[in-house]
C-alpha cells in the first residue's frame, strides 16, 4: 500500500524527532509497503513563510541572525553546532518525503496527496490542541474518505483534553478508521469521547530490531569509549540532572554530552571539563551503544537505551514539563524498569551499581513489539472498521 505519514519532522538537532519517523518507515517498508512523508507546515501559512521558507528554505537562518544581532551570539553558536549533525542530511538519505510541501490545512485539502492509507503519529502530534484550525491536519482532515486513516502511537501529552474542545476532538477522531496511542492517557482521552476500539502500542523506534540500529550506526564511533554519555533534552540547567550528585562518582572527562532543542534551547550547561558530541544520527546512536551509563530526560533517549541494552538513568522532567514523564514512567513501569528512575530511593550511586537484566527485558519486551506490529499490520490490510 502507498503510505502518506503525518508527523513532525522539521528541526536542526531533536535526534528522537528523526529516529521515531525512519523506524516507522522501515517498519512499513519490512511489510512491504511504500511509506512517505508528507511535508506539512502547520501554522506557517504567511507570506513570509511562503516566500523564504517555500522558495529558499532560509527562514529558520534569517531568524537566527536577526536574533544574534538584536540579542547575543547564541543562535549562531547553535547553528554551527547543528551543522556538524547533518540532520537534515540523514533526512534526506533516509527518509522518503513527497515532492510537495503543504503550507496550510487549506492547500492539503484541495490538492492532498494520493495514498491508500494516512498514518499520523508517533511523538506528540496531537499536543497541539485544536482551537487553532491548523493542527487538524494532524487529525489527517485532508484527502479521500475511502482513504483509510490511521493513528500510530500519537501522544496528547496531557492527562485532560480541554472540556471545551472535546466536542471537536470528538469529530477529529470519528475520522479515524484504527485508532491506538503511546500511553494508556491518550487511550483514556480518546475512548472517553469516541465509541471505537483505541489500542495502546509502542513507539515505533521499538518497532525496528537491534540489527537495524547497529547497520545504520555503521562504523561510528564515540570519542569517549565506556563513558557515561548524557542526552541533555529539555533542562534549565546542569543541576535538573544533580549534576553535582554525579561528579561525586565520575570524573567529568569521564563524561560525554549530547544538547538538543526540545522545549528549551539547548545549550553547554555542564562546564568546560566534559566533552561535547554535536553528533551525526549514527553517532549519537553510537554514544549511547559503546556508553556503560545513559542518563538524560529524553524519551526517546531511554527508548535507545532500551533497545541496545545500555544501563540507563531516567531523570524525569521538572514543571512545567513534567506532564511528559508520564510517557517515560508508563514504559519503565511495563517493563518492570521503574527503578532506573533518579530519586532519593534510587540516588546515582545505586543505580551505578545495580545493573537491568536484560533477559528479563528482552521477554517483556518482545510480546509488546508483536502486539504494536499486529496493530499496525491490520490497520492496513483488515478490511475497514
Amino acid at each position: 500500500m502507498k503510505v502518506g505519514i503525518v508527523t513532525y519532522w522539521r528541526g536542526s538537532n531533536n535526534y528522537g524527532m528523526y529516529i521515531q519517523h525512519w523506524a516507522l518507515q522501515r517498519s512499513l517498508l519490512i511489510m512491504g509497503h511504500s511509506p512517505f512523508l508528507i511535508r506539512t507546515y502547520v501554522g506557517f501559512n504567511t507570506f513570509f513563510a511562503k516566500r523564504f521558507l517555500k522558495e529558499y528554505n532560509i527562514s529558520g537562518i534569517i531568524r537566527a541572525l536577526f536574533s544574534a544581532v538584536i540579542l547575543n551570539m547564541a543562535p549562531i553558536k547553535r547553528l554551527f553546532y547543528d551543522s556538524k549533525r547533518r540532520l537534515q542530511r540523514f533526512q534526506k538519505e533516509h527518509i522518503i518525503v513527497s515532492s510537495h510541501k503543504y503550507y496550510s490545512l487549506k492547500e492539503l485539502q484541495i490538492a492532498p496527496p494520493s495514498a491508500d492509507a494516512y498514518i499520523v503519529g508517533s511523538d506528540q502530534v496531537w499536543s497541539g490542541l485544536l482551537s487553532d484550525q491548523e493542527n487538524e491536519i494532524y487529525y489527517l482532515n485532508f484527502g479521500d474518505r475511502e482513504t483509510r486513516r490511521i493513528s500510530y502511537a500519537p501522544s496528547f501529552s496531557m492527562i485532560e483534553y480541554p472540556e471545551l474542545l472535546q466536542q471537536k476532538l470528538k469529530e477529529c477522531l470519528g475520522r479515524f478508521d484504527y485508532l491506538s496511542c503511546r500511553e494508556s492517557t491518550g487511550v483514556e482521552i480518546c475512548k472517553h469521547l469516541v465509541n471505537k476500539n483505541v489500542e495502546t502500542v509502542l513507539d515505533p523506534t521499538f518497532l525496528v530490531s537491534k540489527t537495524d540500529y547497529l547497520q545504520l550506526m555503521g562504523q561510528a564511533k564515540p570519542k569517549l569509549d565506556n563513558g557515561v554519555f548524557i542526552y541533555s533534552l529539555n533542562i534549565h540547567s546542569s543541576s535538573d540532572l544533580l549534576w553535582n550528585d554525579l561528579k561525586k562518582i565520575v570524573d567529568e572527562k569521564d563524561v560525554i554530552v549530547t544538547f538538543a532543542n526540545g522545549y528549551l534551547p539547548g545549550d553547554k550547561l555542564f562546564g568546560t571539563g566534559v566533552l561535547y558530541s554535536h553528533a551525526t544520527m549514527p553517532e549519537w546512536l553510537s554514544n549511547i551503544y559503546y556508553s556503560r551509563m545513559v542518563i538524560t530526560p529524553s524519551f526517546h533517549g531511554i527508548a535507545l537505551s532500551i533497545i541496545l541494552e545500555r544501563d540507563f538513568v531516567y531523570v524525569p522532567l521538572k514543571e512545567p514539563y513534567s506532564s511528559g514523564n508520564s510517557r517515560v514512567l508508563e514504559l519503565l513501569d511495563s517493563l518492570d524498569l521503574n527503578n532506573r528512575v533518579l530519586s532519593k530511593e534510587h540516588p546515582y550511586s545505586v543505580l551505578f551499581s545495580n545493573k537491568i537484566d536484560w533477559d528479563k527485558v528482552r521477554g517483556r519486551l518482545t510480546q509488546m513489539i508483536d502486539s504494536s506490529r499486529s496493530f499496525l499490520s491490520r490497520s492496513l490490510l483488515e478490511d475497514k472498521l
